[in-house]
């Protein structure tokens, strides 16, 4: 595996969405296949710099977002939340920055959904789609509405209060902020959490670390997930799909099976040694298997 020194620096760039400025990576050659990555959430685009460096390599443009209230893009207003269709709108309009030709899309769990929803949304835009462990959250039924609307008012107010807050668990260095990560993902290398660290923080006024990522995000979303509209989205897409599983993440559900199919071209590929976080833990075969993907449905030289 290379070394976090050996990776080119992407370059930086903004778009404004709605009034938000939301920030982007690109890497590798301006005249190559799009490939666009949404990375997952409360994540950042530079998760996704070894995984954009390697197709990179293979001759592939690549452009990564933060998505809004992610890494260096703006967070909402006062008075505001996130919402699922906002990543899609968002999403839209940075592709309509990029231009019209060959695209792939290719997104990491919630970035996995994001990414198969606007496929489904404007199906003549898409050649194929990764999805990495994507395939979306546990259904909440109707039954649940007014206990989930209850979590949605009591957690919004905390996850609010949280954005001016002095942390009761400060990070007052890098290696603080690595060690937060390895506890939530012991997979994680030290030297990647390490990295990771870096592009993750930003250094508050009180000269301790804080998640770039919103604490909004943290509330109880106010839409919750259904199936049955996940199932017709994932239905309406006309492009090939990869769904990329994690052999030893512990969150797949019990209908996965079933999601897959309601998908009407998708081909599945376990890579049993990663968690779901496998762009970190072996990037070098992530890689390896998307190229080889994208070799059949948008090769390099397109």
């Amino acid at each position: 595996m290379s070394t976090p020194e050996s990776l080119d620096e992407p370059r930086s760039g903004f778009i404004t969405s709605v009034g938000l400025r939301l920030h982007h990576l690109s890497h590798g050659p301006d005249s190559g296949p799009l490939v666009v990555l949404h990375h997952g959430f409360l994540d950042h685009a530079r998760a996704w710099d070894r995984v954009a460096g390697g197709l990179a390599a293979s001759g592939y443009r690549v452009v990564v977002p933060d998505a809004r209230g992610h890494g260096d893009s703006d967070w909402v207003g006062p008075g505001g939340s996130y919402y699922f269709p906002d990543y899609l709108l968002d999403l839209h309009h940075l592709l309509a920055t990029l231009g019209t030709g060959p695209l792939a899309l290719i997104g990491h769990s919630m970035g996995g959904a994001v990414v198969m929803y606007w496929a489904a949304t404007f199906p003549d835009r898409v050649r194929c789609v990764v999805a990495m462990d994507g395939m979306g959250p546990p259904d909440v039924p109707p039954s649940s509405a007014p206990g989930h609307l209850r979590d949605f008012v009591a957690s919004t107010s905390n996850a609010f209060a949280r954005r001016t807050a002095v942390s009761s668990r400060p990070m007052r260095t890098l290696e603080d902020a690595a060690a937060r990560l390895r506890q939530v993902d012991a997979l994680i290398p030290e030297a990647e959490a390490l990295r990771l660290a870096g592009h993750a923080t930003r250094v508050g006024p009180d000269g301790t670390l804080a998640w770039k990522y919103d604490p909004l995000h943290r509330a109880r979303a106010g839409v919750a997930f259904s199936l049955p509209v996940a199932r017709a989205l994932w239905g309406a897409i006309r492009s090939p799909v990869l769904h990329l599983r994690a052999g030893k993440n512990p969150f797949i559900l019990p209908d996965h099976s079933e999601r897959l199919a309601a998908v009407r071209d998708v081909r599945e590929v376990t890579l049993p040694h990663v968690g779901h976080n496998m762009h970190a833990h072996d990037p070098d075969a992530v890689v390896a298997t998307i190229r080889s993907f994208l070799g059949v449905h948008l090769p390099a030289e397109d």
